[in-house]
């Protein structure tokens, strides 16, 4: 039995066996554990894309990159078949949370506004915020290459004054990164995602594999190696009407986590020539790579050795 995916086999059995039931917010009724032990994945050796049941590299990646444009509008993600914000940004369920001035699929000042725009106002997913508000990410990127031993490389979904203007308050809400082997030529570099809730078994291996990705993605852009991934996890909690697939999943044997290449041909510099950069310049090479790292297609990715056991269709809570 491969190892490797051990940690979420581990917190799938942990909340199966020691869960209490409670009610939440869905009306579905969950059995919940807080805090339960960090999930650590060594993502220089695979890809955490769990083997107990299929998963979909291209979802993953297209939801990733819709955070990371900054967009807000759900109908870009239907455009290219992706469905897994549809059911809160339907009109129905707006409503129901009081957005009613929304257009359909208008999401609000979620994940990637925060990560790209945060404090700017938000109006609507149609508006233009080009140069509005903080963007996270730029800084993000300039505190890797230019104080990498900082201990404020994160960034925050969370802002309070916004969470009733978004059809989804944020699950995963802060990542940290660092940064090991400065000396080296291709230093390596880390991060770790805090999640306030967890859902075991839909929410949990999505979010696994997508900070996994973000990482590749960046470390691709700047010429650095992926170490690990840790997710730290506030109420981890599985749904009532899951539990059947999930004690079918738990028994499985994982098989092989597969590997993930990132074609990186147009990347124009690599990490050296990145840092060296005079102070003048910084600035245009930070927005070099924020404009490559935007600019991924999911042709770029190429996702060796998975076999997974068949899927698990499970419904998401509402």
């Amino acid at each position: 039995m491969d190892q490797n995916e051990k940690p979420y086999l581990d917190l799938l059995n942990n909340v199966l066996t020691n869960g209490t039931f409670r009610d939440d917010r869905t009306g579905t009724g969950v059995f919940s554990l807080f805090s339960p032990p960090d999930l650590i994945f060594n993502v220089s050796e695979f890809f955490p894309l769990l083997t107990t049941k299929k998963m979909s590299l291209r979802l993953i990646f297209e939801e990733l990159m819709f955070f990371i444009r900054g967009q807000t509008d759900g109908d870009v993600l239907l455009n290219k078949n992706v469905n897994i914000w549809s059911g809160n940004g339907s009109r129905d369920y707006l409503n129901s949370v009081g957005l009613l001035n929304y257009r359909e699929n208008d999401l609000g000042p979620v994940y990637g506004f925060q990560w790209r725009h945060y404090g700017a106002d938000y109006s609507t997913c149609d508006d233009d915020y080009s140069s509005r508000g903080y963007d996270q990410l730029y800084e993000v990127i300039r505190l890797i290459l230019y104080d990498p031993f900082s201990r404020r490389i994160l960034m925050t979904a969370w802002n309070p004054p916004d969470l009733k203007k978004m059809a989804l308050p944020p699950c995963h809400l802060m990542v940290q990164f660092y940064v090991d082997d400065i000396l080296a030529p291709k230093p390596k570099l880390s991060l770790k995602v805090y999640q306030r809730s967890c859902d075991v078994g839909l929410g949990v291996p999505f979010n696994i594999a997508s900070y996994a990705l973000f990482l590749n993605l960046v470390c691709s852009v700047l010429g650095m190696i992926p170490n690990k991934i840790i997710l730290g996890l506030g109420d981890a909690h599985v749904y009532s009407n899951h539990i059947d697939d999930l004690t079918l999943q738990a028994i499985r044997y994982p098989k092989p986590l597969p590997s993930l290449v990132v074609e990186a041909e147009n990347i124009p510099f690599k990490y050296e020539l990145y840092a060296s950069a005079a102070v003048e310049d910084r600035d245009t090479v930070v927005k070099t790579c924020l404009s490559v790292l935007e600019n991924f297609e999911y042709s770029d990715l190429r996702l060796n050795d998975y076999a997974p056991y068949p899927p698990l269709v499970m419904k998401m809570a509402l």
